[in-house]
């Protein structure tokens, strides 16, 4: 077996039913060769994409009749090894594909079940794209670079954003995976980064635009600031030929552009705050990787990644959403394949994972917190998150005439550091827009915050096994059979809780938490699939599977509670204290923080539930694929998936019923609002999903992807948000991320004069809008999610005009005027991109590509955002709208 592109061969020595295994293959070509004595030799040429299981089958004559057989071939355009919904986006289609951002997870939108998220209202800090229905996104995939995970342990998402000239290909598994893949609930992104060859080569690219060439947003009053350059390139070539390979690549990012802040005339806030807010966006990113085969039967690859982002949101200096992120990680890869035997091989990986993610406000002014707008310091920057993981994997590869045998392991030891600066400043939070007037209680604040900032470490040590084997029952039936079992040592921070129950400062706070808080041990997780070759000849494939899947737990989680526990944490609620606005000294009796506290002041607490597990999901999928013809396949998958243990907060500090009051208290006064993150959530996703390919030849290809889908949710979307009403959650909706059409169609093609035509066109429903009361409606002492009766959590799908009427009957009892219909229309992205690149050819095979790219070229309007609260002024009414369109140049030096 030779790789065409490194010279790399290795000889593997067939078993006695002619089975034979090669593993960790790079994708790409490879030329594969059969001999025996007195039988002509077979030769055939194969690709092999990430991921991929190919089977390559020898039929050898005899000597005397076939001497040799050549065959040219390619990877399948259908999959007959697995049952799983896949997707593979190859290296040409990320460098002819027009992407904005140059972002892998962006070009995964063009991939069924995916799209994006910039217009949902749902928490979305660092994620890009959705894939599927679950509550909380960042809990419903992980993404994998070279055989390691690159996942934020804060916000859940990607931490490293390599360059796409240093892709090789990915992969998308959807809703179904082996079990030698974790931490996701429906979707593995697996990503392979390219390896040097035996030619010398590179890129060096450019990548402009500015304002000039840019239409204005449709709630700017002039087409705002903007001038961006992006460079880059890359080198490969061999340190020793046939051996050893380098592959290196640069790029660095300069944006300077300006946030719209567009309120609505009837907000009180519009004149001090519309316009346009200049900031400026860098991101630095380097990539290499060096293979090296030892022999015939022992290889090594060594990947390093480094990804500098700063990211500032724009903004009034005064706001308290105006935020800079810092985003600075180094991934490290050594990886070791060793073929023990001719039906045997092991592969050992470690990975580094360094990540300082950070966060500082544009100001540190008190926080005020109105229906409409909010100024003052962010009220959880500034914020630092520096944490290492080192990870090892073991996995040994057993192949027989029936089974392909993969046994594994994983060990990974985290350290995360949290300095936390929460509310330190204080914050006001108010349920009206009226101006504080101490003589009408009707305008005095819902309550206080404060706590001191603190330094905090949260270790643990997840672990994972698994099995895998893929069976061949049949030649035209294969069964997949997975068991995967995961632990987290550390899961619920037991020992923090055992030191914090002994101190006699939380006396009372075994009512709500206990010593023996045990562990998440049940993460059992079987899974099977079944395909079936009816025809035998790999052009239909049926195919069906089910399995359970659970997600991974997040150190902020733990170090939330921390923070919440160790620092000097008040919720004030007492109508007689807020009175005293904006006199903090006031409100805390002329006290510091630490010493109201410490004289008996009324503690807030937040905390990990005894019996917190990680979330999970069992899905099931069936469908088929067929080839067309020579170059066309289609796949079509029905899915239902459903996902338990979704994580939301609630008060475990309330009475049993009625308002928290003098003459009703909370069954341990000595604390305020206690949240407590628990399992409290479901959420169940339905799709059809179709994929129609032809195959990449050159620059030419077609992809149009299309999902139907429904996605319910009972419970919330983010780890920290309370139920509505915490006694009797009514969280039953359509989820935020439920877009129930969604089309992509991907194309490149060859024109005249060396000229090349691709695009990316997508129509996506758009997701239904949160919505809250904004006031207090059962007497919790907390705003969040509170509606009235038979309000759901999201409007603009389902019983839209019975949604308006309660709406507009709860805002007329509060002397607001009614909303209109049109308010709860859902707002679709259409978007049309294309890039025209024309091509010079240079002597030696060097070309220079010059293209010219426009994004959002229809101009077509997609508005978003806008206030949650019915009883803000600017109650839905949109406030940002995704950008007009925008025009970029370049070129690329290719040799």
């Amino acid at each position: 077996m030779l790789n065409t592109g490194t010279g790399a061969a290795q000889t593997l020595v067939a078993g006695p039913s002619g089975n034979y295994l090669a593993v960790n293959l790079q994708p790409g070509q490879y030329q594969v060769t059969a001999e025996l004595s007195g039988f002509g030799a077979g030769k055939k040429t194969v690709t092999l994409n990430v991921g991929v299981e190919s089977t390559v089958d020898f039929s050898l004559g005899v000597a005397a009749l076939s001497e040799s057989v050549t065959v040219t071939g390619e990877s399948p355009l259908v999959e007959v090894t697995t049952a799983t919904p896949l997707s593979v986006v190859n290296g040409e289609q990320l460098a002819s594909l027009p992407v904005l951002d140059r972002n892998f997870l962006v070009v995964a939108q063009i991939l069924p079940s995916a799209a994006p998220m910039s217009n949902l209202a749902v928490s979305t800090r660092f994620a890009v794209t959705k894939f599927g229905g679950v509550a909380d996104q960042r809990n419903g995939y992980t993404t994998i670079i070279d055989g390691t995970t690159v996942d934020d342990a804060t916000w859940g998402s990607p931490v490293i954003n390599m360059t796409q000239d240093a892709v090789q290909e990915f992969k998308v598994f959807r809703n179904q995976f082996d079990a030698q893949f974790g931490s996701a609930l429906n979707a593995v992104v697996n990503v392979v980064s390219k390896s040097g060859t035996n030619q010398f080569g590179g890129t060096g690219y450019y990548f402009g635009r500015d304002k000039n060439l840019n239409a204005k947003n449709a709630l700017a009053t002039s087409v705002p600031p903007f001038q961006q350059y992006r460079l880059g390139g890359t080198f490969s070539g061999p340190i020793a030929m046939n051996k050893t390979h380098l592959f290196a690549a640069v790029e660095y990012l300069n944006i300077d552009k300006a946030n719209i802040v567009a309120l609505p005339a009837t907000n009180p806030f519009a004149a001090q705050q519309n316009g346009n807010y200049p900031f400026t966006v860098t991101e630095k990113i380097f990539d290499t990787k060096l293979d090296h085969r030892f022999n015939g039967k022992n290889s090594l690859m060594v990947r390093y990644a480094y990804d500098n982002q700063l990211t500032p949101s724009g903004g009034p200096v005064n706001a308290s959403g105006t935020i800079t992120d810092y985003s600075r990680s180094h991934s490290v890869v050594a990886e070791d394949n060793w073929i023990v035997s001719q039906n045997k091989v092991n592969t050992f990986r470690y990975a580094l994972l360094y990540h300082n993610l950070y966060t500082l406000p544009a100001n540190f002014d008190l926080a005020i917190g109105r229906p409409s707008y909010s100024v003052g310091q962010n009220g959880v920057a500034p914020q630092y998150f520096p944490r290492t993981n080192n990870s090892f994997f073991d996995t040994f590869y057993i192949n027989t005439a029936k089974h392909d045998i993969k046994i594994g392991g994983e060990l990974t030891l985290a350290s995360s550091n949290f300095e936390a600066h929460f509310t330190e400043h204080g914050s006001f939070s108010f349920t009206t827009d009226l101006p504080f007037n101490v003589s009408d209680s009707r305008t005095w604040p819902q309550s206080f915050t404060m706590q001191t900032p603190g330094f905090y470490n949260y270790k643990s040590k997840q672990i994972a096994g698994f099995i895998q084997d893929d069976w061949r029952l049949h030649d035209r039936v294969r069964l997949n059979l997975g068991l995967r079992y995961d632990i987290d040592t550390n899961l619920r921070n037991n020992d923090f809780y055992t030191l914090l129950l002994a101190n006699p400062l939380y006396k009372g706070l075994d009512y709500f938490v206990s010593s023996d808080r045990g562990n998440d041990t049940n993460n059992v997780q079987p899974r099977v699939g079944l395909t079936w070759d009816p025809r035998g000849n790999g052009k239909l494939v049926v195919r069906g599977g089910f399995g359970h899947y659970v997600t991974r737990n997040r150190p902020w989680f733990d170090e939330t509670a921390m923070d919440k526990a160790l620092g000097s944490a008040v919720r004030i609620t007492d109508p007689v204290a807020l009175s005293r606005f904006p006199d903090i000294n006031g409100v805390l009796n002329g006290k510091s923080l630490a010493d109201y506290v410490a004289q008996g002041g009324v503690r807030s607490l937040y905390l990990i539930d005894n019996s917190y597990q990680l979330p999970f999901a069992l899905n099931t999928t069936g469908g088929f694929g067929l080839q067309l013809n020579n170059v066309t396949s289609l796949d079509v998958d029905v899915v239902h998936g459903y996902a338990g243990d979704q994580l939301g907060t609630t008060d475990k500090n309330l009475p049993a019923s009625g308002p928290v009051t003098a003459a009703n208290l909370r069954p341990r006064p000595q604390f305020s609002q206690v949240g407590v993150m628990v399992n409290n959530g479901r959420s169940w996703y339905d799709a059809v999903e179709i994929q129609l390919r032809t195959r990449v030849r050159g620059t030419d290809s077609l992809q149009i992807s299309y999902t139907y889908s429904k996605s319910i949710l009972d419970g919330v979307t983010f780890y920290s948000t309370y139920s509505g009403t915490d006694r009797t959650p009514d969280n039953y909706s359509y989820n935020a991320t439920d877009t129930p059409h969604n089309l992509s169609i991907a194309a490149s093609t060859s024109l005249p004069l060396k000229f090349q035509l691709s695009g990316v066109f997508r129509a996506i429903s758009g997701g239904p809008r949160p919505v809250s009361a904004g006031v207090d409606l059962d007497g919790d002492l907390n705003t969040s999610n509170d509606r009235p009766a038979g309000l759901p959590q999201t409007v603009g799908r389902g019983d839209v005009p019975s949604q308006l009427a309660i709406i507009n009957a709860f805002r007329t009892s509060r002397g607001l005027g009614a909303v209109d219909m049109s308010l709860l229309n859902i707002d679709p992205v259409i978007d049309l991109d294309l890039r025209l690149t024309k091509v010079i050819s240079l002597p030696h095979n060097r070309r220079f590509e010059i293209f010219l790219e426009g994004y959002n070229l229809t101009n077509h309007t997609t508005l978003y955002g806008g206030a949650s609260a019915m009883t803000s002024s600017s109650f839905l009414i949109r406030t940002s709208a995704l950008d007009a369109r925008q025009t970029q140049w370049g070129g690329r030096f290719v040799f």
